[in-house]
């Protein structure tokens, strides 16, 4: 299985875990060590699976969701509409970076811009046409591109390292 660092905190432990959410935290680790077989050290890099189910509240109300933040989100929708095929169904949502939404081999070469993108960020080579700061995807400090370059594949984003503050990952993740 290939694991990435993604810190998970006490109700993701949980949950994982089937431990009741007002239990001590020792008992997640416990549970995970005696019934799952994984040592507490690897419970915080367990892949995010789309499937993990967890407690929440939607208008004051208890619920039940998964966890999709913007860029996991992003990827469902793409996923849902046939964008990534067969190869959709190889990897998880929920390991996405926000930057893996960027990497991916799914856009159109040789874009060319309408008008009103060009009205509003002329300089700026993709469309963007709100936000107070410009995306520039086009150029980094000693690597391009830095969008439309990786090919999906089977467990895509799963052990694609990146370190702040630039946050780059090998040109192959």
């Amino acid at each position: 299985m290939n694991l990435v660092c993604i810190i998970k905190y006490p109700p993701e432990l949980f949950v994982l875990q089937g431990v009741p959410l007002d239990s001590p935290i020792v008992e997640a680790y416990y549970k995970a060590e005696t019934e799952l077989g994984i040592s507490p050290g690897d419970v915080h890099i367990l892949p995010e699976l789309d499937s993990n189910i967890y407690q929440t509240t939607r208008y004051g109300e208890p619920d039940e969701s998964d966890v999709s933040i913007c860029n996991v989100f992003t990827c469902k929708v793409l996923r849902a509409a046939g964008v990534f095929g067969q190869q959709g169904e190889d990897f998880d949502c929920g390991e996405f970076s926000v930057n893996d939404n960027y990497r991916m081999k799914i856009y159109e070469e040789n874009f060319e811009r309408p008008q009103s993108c060009i009205d509003v960020d002329p300089e700026n080579p993709l469309c963007q046409v709100l936000g107070k700061y410009s995306l520039r995807l086009d150029s980094q400090p000693g690597s391009l591109p830095r969008y439309n370059y990786v090919e999906i594949h089977e467990g895509f984003g799963n052990n694609c390292p990146s370190l702040a503050p630039l946050y780059e990952a090998p040109l192959n993740c």
